[in-house]
């Protein structure tokens, strides 16, 4: 317990900090259908079916199907215990929850350094480095989707190395095929995590004397039948054809079929079907913390040191891997980055675990004192964004590209209008609300919740005297009045509060 009395400290310290803020982050725009699909789940697997169910399944429009618990091809078996444990409008109160679920990851790759290097000091540099990197933190309160992939998807690569040795198999397979079957299901790419893993294995095989290929290979297919009898157990789509609802799973859903809006990208706004092919490059080019280029060149130009070593070739194999299939079939990704959020887990824990052992390595030489004081400017630098962009840490760009100042017009920033909640909390506190409508261009709903119901939210904007809205939709909307107030961080508007003429 004392050796590890620093990983301790920090999820105590985390969880303090997610009590203290989890009202600050505001309800993106798809949290409301996912717990209610969550929800719609559980009382599926409480109770059976009636007549009345069957009978609403029938008169459901075909393009909201993938949203109904029986039918649906996304997976929510992620969020059943948010449905367990609170009502699907709860949402300050699941924002709390997927803060203290997100503990999980940081203790795995804590454990997954201490075990290579069997020092707290540098172990810790694992957990820290998540948590600071705003791209990562941005998601975890309010992201249902993106966070877990990314999480379990990291998670899973760290189990490999650190359940390698370990003597019961029959747990070992029990627990890599259960979240074998969350990370291939929570988002179609998920099925990468198998050639990562035959990848470790053989690798491990190579560079390890005790690895036993043909005993890890037929724990693997045991993983694999653990991981389909999950899926189908917390799935129904899958449990009621698995083969066939799989291919589906894996070709079609992963085209986002549902999405057909436009996204602002290097100044123009941009429709669905004509997003570039460099959209992920140009947007991980922009945003990547300058200490992780600093630390990734680092690790490439002494890349001779880490070839041996299975978890980091298998993260860099896993982030190779994943671009090639990016360029190959150009997905339809949208909203930045945060469909390759997983990939960015990747590169902050590989960036993490060069830090460390460039750390252990040139602790004794001549210039490390200079090395040292480098990371720790470029650390500071990145807090400094954290806490001035809390709680929209998303809209992070790194330095090299100017900043948020630079790229706030260029790029899309409050893509799921989470500053909302500040311009509520406006407009209670410097209007006289309680005879003033209040217009939202979209999600009219959400003020309702900021406020506690104390807000009048109109539909109709010419029966408002008061609006909230993003400055796209109201510059597409050509609403018309006085801004009185503008939510901003660095000098980039998010939401624009008018007074109605």
């Amino acid at each position: 317990m004392k050796k590890h009395l620093s990983i301790i400290i920090f999820c105590l310290i985390y969880v303090f900090f997610s009590l203290i803020t989890f009202k600050s982050y505001g309800v993106t725009t798809d949290e409301p259908l996912e717990y209610s699909s969550a929800n719609k789940l559980v009382d599926y697997f409480k109770s059976p079916l009636n007549y009345s169910d069957i009978k609403r399944l029938y008169k459901t429009p075909e393009d909201e199907l993938r949203h109904e618990a029986l039918l649906s091809n996304y997976y929510r078996g992620q969020l059943i215990p948010h449905a367990l444990f609170f009502s699907e409008d709860s949402y300050f109160e699941l924002h709390l929850l997927n803060m203290i679920l997100a503990i999980p990851l940081f203790v795995i790759v804590y454990l997954a350094f201490f075990k290579y290097f069997q020092k707290w000091y540098l172990s810790i540099l694992a957990p820290l480095f998540l948590f600071f990197d705003p791209r990562i933190f941005g998601h975890i309160p309010a992201n249902p989707k993106d966070f877990p992939f990314a999480m379990w998807f990291l998670i899973l690569i760290c189990l490999f190395y650190l359940l390698k040795d370990y003597q019961n198999s029959f747990i070992k397979n029990i627990i890599l095929g259960i979240v074998f079957g969350l990370v291939v299901s929570i988002r179609p790419l998920g099925i990468t995590i198998l050639p990562i893993y035959i990848f470790y294995l053989i690798h491990n095989y190579y560079f390890d004397n005790k690895a036993n290929l043909r005993e890890n290979l037929k724990n693997l297919i045991s993983q694999l039948v653990i991981a389909g009898l999950f899926v189908c157990l917390t799935w129904p789509f899958i449990g009621a054809n698995p083969i066939r609802n799989f291919i589906f799973y894996l070709f079609e859903s992963s085209k986002f079929t549902g999405w057909n809006g436009s996204t602002l990208f290097n100044g123009e706004l941009i429709q669905w079907n004509e997003i570039p092919k460099n959209y992920l490059y140009v947007w991980l080019g922009v945003t990547t913390p300058l200490i992780q280029i600093a630390l990734i060149v680092v690790g490439l130009i002494n890349f001779k040191r880490y070839y041996k070593n299975s978890l980091i070739t298998s993260i860099f194999f896993g982030i190779i891997l994943n671009l090639i299939i990016y360029s190959t079939v150009n997905p339809l990704i949208y909203n930045g980055y945060r469909h390759y959020l997983f990939l960015i887990s990747m590169v902050t824990f590989l960036s993490a675990f060069i830090l460390a052992d460039t750390l252990n390595l040139f602790s004794k030489s001549k210039y490390f004192k200079y090395y040292l004081v480098s990371i720790i400017i470029l650390s500071l630098s990145l807090m400094k964004d954290f806490v001035v962009l809390h709680p929209y840490q998303y809209i992070y760009f790194n330095e090299l590209s100017g900043g948020l100042k630079n790229n706030g017009n260029k790029f899309d920033t409050d893509y799921w209008f989470e500053s909302r909640i500040e311009a509520v909390d406006w407009v209670m506190k410097n209007t006289d609300y309680k005879n003033e409508s209040v217009h939202a261009c979209n999600m009219p709903y959400i003020l309702e919740y900021y406020s506690d119901n104390k807000l009048k939210v109109s539909k109709d904007i010419d029966d408002s005297t008061i609006s909230i809205c993003d400055p796209k939709r109201d510059l597409e909307k050509e609403i018309k009045g006085e801004v009185i107030k503008n939510i901003s961080r660095e000098g980039v508007t998010l939401t624009i509060i008018k007074r109605l003429k």
